[in-house]
């Protein structure tokens, strides 16, 4: 049992086993789950630790449609804040944690009463720990390699073996020239060219064995720190997430590739092979005596000269990957910002930026891609002069006397042992700054606190009414600026319809966004239910309410898929009954596959702007909420919009709606309308009909109330 269990606190048992069982049943009522020995386990093991986790969240982690297998159980206890270790039955003792025992398809949970295991394998579960609350010891990223140690030593103890067989062979060749030939033996040539042979065979199947554990363990890795890194960054504030750009947030991601490759890649297996160079070293001084200061002094050299043309490398590589960066975000802006660069004639300085910050970028390339190549040249270099040298040398000590032919033949079959690895292990050199800085911005990324809480330090969000008031709410998007919300203090009661108006930058958004959870007031509080929004957790906030984001389109994928990111349970009869209320009723027939049509074709989403709108309104509309929230909903089709009308006179007295908006006829149909203007409350009352005709004013007129 490895030592990182033993660093763990185990995990308690729960007391009403049977009813969390039965929790975990419900929601799995609905789901699209064929049954599966690894589905009754994790359901069991679940239960019998009282996770205190969400039904979406549970569902959310499940692979819908297939049957779970060894691997999936492992993520999906990952992805629900657990750690697993799979050990031998053999070395498992007294449990203090849950297992799963699991011979042939035999499927088990072990508690401490169980009778220890004779066969098979365990899988021990126990608390993940969190990096930003200082539990792991050293970096993120070891901490999660130390989870693999079982195929990781595996690698060690094969790399062990592949390079002692690789011995064989140069030994075998001193044999020949130095005994078999002289002696004309060919019977022990015989026997000897039998037993190389199978050195030679059971270092295929070592080379074999040990890229088949790295392989996995890279897979692991890049599957729990893909899971980590996303899941932290999608638990991260808005506040925090604003603050980097998309291309900061895509660089993380890129970082895992980095990780990923440091235990599944060439690097890993140099790392492996470069102790052994000392090994191959001390036969060559077996072998040639004196010979093997040739390559000694060459490793000497080698190791001084690497460090310093990695940093200049790495140095070169920073630089350029700055400029890159910088060149990608100019091309991003053109393409997004197109037409208004053609329409006010940008064209000519737009260009002439965009070639001094291309010039720039092909300068620092072509820095970074000779220094790379003058580094490769020179390990090349260093390495034929090493075997040169060690030709030259061997040569005068045959002469002399001091070694045979063949110990010469056999030390430069050793040479290239060393000089190979040595020069890999030279190159990969500079790969290890880049995995310095991605493990670096790894740790630095989850050092940073979520917003997700403890299941046990917040209360249950249910059986809640759906009113919302603010209490002299304050909130600043930056310390030095102006005040977004300046003292809000509205109420709202159950079933009503508020509309929220005012210019541009007034605070409509962010006081919606307040009421979602997914800001933090600096100042006053939001009360759902009565109850602070603090109390609960964020994301039961989120599930609870819907939310239509200003400019909301549909994800990338299918139809069924955009619609069950926000019920993963919801049954066809409700996917299609809430595109019908939000009048996208149309769409499922006109598509070629229906509910399983792709919304993006190689030219772009296939439905225009009132139909997105539409499907993110049933998006929303599919968990039906107590409260909804709809940030700037706009269509331009009379009928769409017809059919938006009738749905806030329905939601009217059943949901409480808060509606951001400039349309006089919405705001006309709320109930009170809240006018907003640099975050301050202007007024909030009944509106006032819209005159006819209809005008598209930005702002409304309400009757005086009291805040």
């Amino acid at each position: 049992m490895s030592l990182r269990f033993h660093q763990m606190h185990p995990l308690e048992f729960c007391e009403d086993e049977i009813s969390c069982q039965g929790n975990f049943f419900f929601a799995l009522e609905n789901a699209n789950l064929p049954p599966s020995p690894y589905l009754d386990a994790l359901v069991s093991v679940l239960a019998s630790i009282c996770w205190h986790g969400s039904a979406k969240e549970f569902l959310s982690a499940l692979p819908l449609g297939t049957p779970l297998g060894f691997e999936d159980l492992r993520d999906i206890l990952a992805r629900l804040g657990y750690d697993t270790e799979v050990l031998s039955a053999k070395e498992i003792g007294d449990l203090s944690t849950p297992a799963i025992h699991v011979t042939g398809e035999t499927v088990t949970v072990l508690t401490p009463e169980s009778d220890p295991p004779r066969s098979g394998v365990v899988i021990l579960v126990f608390p993940k720990v969190d990096l930003a609350s200082g539990a792991a010891q050293g970096s993120w990223l070891s901490w999660t390699v130390s989870g693999l140690w079982s195929q990781v030593s595996g690698a060690v103890i094969a790399s062990f073996f592949i390079n002692v067989v690789g011995l064989a062979l140069p030994f075998f060749t001193r044999y020949v020239y130095d005994r078999a030939i002289p002696a004309h033996s060919s019977t022990g040539l015989l026997y000897l060219g039998g037993g190389v042979s199978i050195a030679v065979i059971f270092g295929m199947v070592f080379r074999l064995v040990r890229s088949r554990l790295l392989t996995y363990a890279g897979g692991r890795l890049a599957y729990l720190s893909g899971v980590e890194s996303f899941g932290k960054i999608l638990s991260l504030p808005t506040t925090i997430l604003t603050k980097s750009s998309t291309d900061a947030h895509l660089l993380r991601l890129r970082d895992l590739e980095r990780v990923r490759e440091f235990v599944s890649g060439n690097f890993a297996t140099t790392l492996l092979d470069a102790p052994f160079i000392l090994l191959y070293l001390g036969a060559v001084g077996v072998m040639g005596g004196r010979l093997a200061l040739v390559p000694l002094t060459a490793l000497i050299l080698y190791c001084m000269t690497i460090p310093f043309l990695s940093m200049l490398e790495d140095r070169a590589m920073r630089k350029a990957a700055k400029l890159n960066s910088e060149r990608s975000a100019i091309q991003q802006d053109t393409i997004d910002k197109l037409r208004g660069l053609i329409g006010v004639g940008l064209e000519e300085r737009w260009i002439d930026n965009y070639s001094r910050v291309m010039a720039r970028s092909a300068v620092a390339n072509r820095n970074y891609a000779l220094i790379s190549a003058s580094f490769r040249i020179l390990s090349r270099i260093m390495s034929s002069g090493t075997a040169l040298a060690t030709l030259a040398v061997a040569m005068w000590l045959v002469l002399e006397g001091s070694i045979t032919p063949g110990a010469m033949i056999g030390s430069m079959m050793f040479i290239w042992r060393i000089t190979g690895p040595t020069q890999t292990l030279g190159t990969a050199f500079s790969r290890y700054f880049q995995l310095r800085h991605s493990a670096r911005q790894m740790d630095r990324l989850m050092e940073l606190q979520g917003e997700n809480l403890d299941a046990s330090l917040v209360s249950p969000l249910q059986d809640l009414p759906p009113t919302v008031a603010l209490n002299r709410v304050v909130f600043r998007h930056t310390s030095n600026g102006e005040p977004a919300l300046a003292g809000v203090s509205i109420q709202i009661e159950e079933g009503e319809v508020i509309g929220v108006t005012g210019p541009n930058g007034a605070g409509k958004t962010t006081l919606l966004q307040t009421v979602a959870g997914l800001i933090q007031p600096q100042g006053g509080s939001v009360l759902i239910g009565g109850r602070d929004l603090r109390q609960f957790h964020p994301e039961d906030v989120r599930s609870w309410l819907g939310f239509l984001p200003e400019n909301d389109i549909p994800f990338r994928g299918t139809l069924r898929s955009n619609l069950l990111i926000a019920k993963s349970d919801a049954t066809e009869e409700e996917l299609l009954h809430a595109l019908e209320k939000a009048g996208a009723g149309s769409l499922v027939n006109t598509l070629p596959e229906g509910l399983d049509s792709f919304m993006y074709l190689d030219r772009g989403i296939r439905v225009g702007h009132d139909m997105q709108q539409a499907i993110c309104i049933a998006r929303a509309l599919l968990k039906n909420p107590r409260i909804l929230l709809l940030d700037e909903p706009i269509f331009h089709n009379p009928r769409y919009q017809e059919n938006f009308y009738k749905l806030l006179d329905e939601f009217r007295g059943e949901k409480t709606v808060l509606i951001s908006s400039h349309d006089r006829d919405v705001l006309a149909r709320c109930d009170k309308v809240l006018l907003l203007d640099q975050g301050m409350p202007i007024s909030f009352g009944k509106p006032t009909p819209p005159p006819a005709p209809k005008t598209t004013s930005a702002t409304i007129t309400t009757s005086q109330e009291s805040n």
